[in-house]
């Protein structure tokens, strides 16, 4: 199985590549691997933004759950507000504007690259919105390192403003 037939199937195709006798475990290391930095990343992410959280407010109580509010947040309601965006507007959006929406949710930076990286194929939903933007993997890849770099940087500068 070529690496070009497993990036059409995505990670699907990695998990039955690894049962298959025509797949070498070179053709899989490295999409594995960039599966897993990104997913890595994207953990960093929320840390970060949990540090910012936790910099900013004095209880450790609060600090917890408005990190669980914005995970939340970010995860389920961001995407809940663009579909209903898109249904309320019956899909009357600025086709120049809403895909850069999507820029403002690490998540979905995140699903984008996955996807993006694995399929080959025409896409729908979202990606197929992604793509007619021009959100290549390299201005995807960039958008969640500046998801990290921002929070640890306001995160630094919250804490080095706070009295000890």
């Amino acid at each position: 199985m070529a690496f070009s037939t497993i990036s059409g199937f995505g990670l699907s195709a990695i998990i039955m590549g690894m049962f298959s006798e025509n797949t070498t475990w070179s053709e899989l290391v490295g999409p594995y691997v960039f599966f897993i930095l990104c997913a890595i990343l994207l953990g960093w992410i929320f840390i970060a933004i949990a540090y910012v959280i936790s910099s900013s407010v004095v209880e450790k109580s609060k600090a917890a759950g408005m990190a669980l509010i914005i995970w939340f947040g970010f995860v389920l309601m961001f995407d809940l507000s663009l579909l209903g965006l898109l249904v309320g507007t019956e899909g009357n959006v600025n086709a120049q504007l809403f895909p850069y929406l999507l820029l403002l949710n690490p998540t979905d930076i995140f699903r984008l690259l996955i996807i993006g990286f694995f399929a080959d194929q025409e896409l729908s939903g979202f990606m197929s919105i992604a793509q007619h933007a021009h959100l290549t993997l390299p201005i995807l890849l960039a958008a969640l390192l500046a998801w990290f770099i921002a929070p640890v940087l306001l995160a630094i500068a919250i804490f080095n403003r706070r009295k000890l």
